[in-house]
């Protein structure tokens, strides 16, 4: 299998170079585009800071591990006004800000870590070629939950049939 038929969905990113080394997918790429906006006030931003080395894992092929080394950019902010000085281009599609995984590694890793719970979850995740400690997959799910959907308000609350067994103390 040659890296041009590597099944990845990196988009922004292009692919530079890809090697097999001691069974594992090193794939190097490179962030498409001139110009990042800033996350702060979203002024558009041509003048390039410097450059620096991303990585982050994403899902097995074949059983193969497949680390990404991603060349981003840091940019300088434009506007005058802004607090953000210097920022870092974003992977919106790939990845999220700060993380070590992909998104759907982290899709991933958060279901596992729902179902199967936390030793079970690592032994699982260690077979399936992405390895994952057990407090990495709770520490994922508690992030996921803490982050969640929005609730809906409550309309109706109900009383728990227990508490109608429970002794009131009478005074």
């Amino acid at each position: 299998m040659t890296w041009n038929h590597l099944p990845l969905n990196l988009e922004g990113l292009e692919i530079t170079s890809a090697a097999r080394m001691r069974g594992n997918w090193l794939v190097e790429a490179d962030l498409t585009g001139v110009e990042a906006a800033c996350p702060e006030c979203g002024s558009p931003s041509t003048t390039r800071h410097s450059r620096y080395v991303r990585t982050l894992n994403d899902l097995p092929v074949q059983g193969a591990r497949v680390c990404i080394r991603v060349r981003a950019a840091r940019w300088r902010c434009q506007n005058t006004q802004c607090s953000q000085t210097i920022f870092v281009q974003r992977l919106p599609g790939v990845a999220a800000p700060h993380a070590r995984r992909t998104r759907r590694m982290t899709e991933i890793v958060t279901l596992l870590g729902h179902s199967a719970g936390g030793r079970p979850g690592e032994r699982l995740m260690a077979r399936l070629g992405m390895p994952v400690s057990d407090d990495t997959l709770l520490r994922q799910l508690k992030r996921a939950a803490r982050v969640g959907h929005p609730a809906e308000p409550l309309r109706v609350v109900g009383v728990d049939d227990w508490a109608t067994l429970a002794k009131v103390p009478t005074a």
